[in-house]
């Protein structure tokens, strides 16, 4: 039994993106409108992100996320994937095509310049992929 577990993968490793250590102020908009709420990433990839805020919001929620109030262009689409009650919420981005990806890339930059963990070695080791 104990030679199972250490072959079952942990949930680190199931990661398809490499994750980014952060903490960023994001604007939160739930697809059925209502009002914006304020909240915190601590940490993002190209899959998803990590969203520290005290609002329930329920697992299968369909959200947009704003990463800048200057760019309104850097904009992500996602489902709430997982829920941590009083803590936060995991966020799947959707699929994304060509012009998604670049998105991405340039929130995943402005990110990286305006975190106080910054990492320059994080998008060199997406664009090596």
């Amino acid at each position: 039994m104990y030679l199972e577990k250490q072959k079952e993968l942990t949930y680190k490793d199931r990661r398809a993106h490499p994750r980014l250590k952060c903490r960023v102020t994001i604007e939160v908009q739930m697809e059925d409108g209502g009002v914006p709420i304020f909240a915190n990433i601590t940490d993002v990839s190209l899959g998803g992100c990590y969203v520290e805020t005290s609002t329930i919001l329920s697992a299968g929620s369909k959200i947009k996320l704003g990463f800048s109030m200057d760019d309104p262009t850097l904009t992500a689409e996602g489902v709430v994937a997982r829920l941590d009650p009083g803590s936060g919420v995991a966020v799947q981005f959707r699929e994304m095509n060509r012009e998604g990806r670049e998105r991405m890339f340039r929130i995943l930059e402005f990110v990286q310049k305006t975190t106080s963990f910054y990492n320059k070695r994080y998008l060199d080791s997406l664009t090596k992929s």
